[in-house]
């Protein structure tokens, strides 16, 4: 006998079976669920009959459209690749660092100029990281201008009171 196909009720997966099973109760081999397996009708007449089936409330099935950015959108391969630039980063944590070494014993100056280093060479890479650059420098430069202000001061005190340079003495 000939094998005829048919599909699922239940999963709508396409079952082939023999001729002679028609009628009869049969599983199916993916959900594993019994139906009676009629023959299966000619396409047309399916979907007569479906447009003059007013009563049908099953929703049609509709493929989801696909987005390449649906469940990782936040991935970008690029940019973890690329990410921030080591002397960009090196440039921002030296320049952060040196704003409190501005009381420390001349710890300020090594850790400024390599800031100011760093960042003008985080400056020259084309990168994305070019905003952690320019704030590390920014701070190295203003941390040495003030350490070198405060320094201009120390002496300055110093000069006036030479006998004490220990004391300060505002007045006589």
């Amino acid at each position: 006998m000939a094998n005829v196909r048919l599909t699922c009720p239940a999963c709508n997966a396409e079952l082939e079976i023999g001729a002679e099973h028609l009628g009869q109760e049969i599983e199916c081999g993916n959900c594993l669920r019994p139906f009676v397996a009629e023959a299966p009708r000619d396409r047309s007449e399916r979907r007569r009959q479906r447009d003059e089936d007013d009563d049908d409330d099953r929703p049609t099935r509709r493929r989801r459209r696909s987005r390449s950015y649906d469940d990782d959108f936040d991935y970008n391969p690029e940019r973890t690749s690329a990410g921030a630039s080591g002397v960009a980063v090196a440039s921002l944590v030296l320049g952060i660092l040196s704003m409190p070494m501005i009381c420390c014993c001349h710890l300020n100056v090594p850790i400024s100029i390599a800031g100011i280093v760093c960042g003008i060479l985080g400056l020259q890479k084309n990168s994305q990281s070019r905003g952690m650059a320019l704030a590390g420098l920014i701070l190295s430069i203003v941390s040495l201008v003030l350490y070198a202000g405060l320094f201009a001061i120390g002496i300055g005190m110093n000069v006036m009171n030479p006998n004490n340079p220990g004391q300060f003495k505002f007045g006589n």
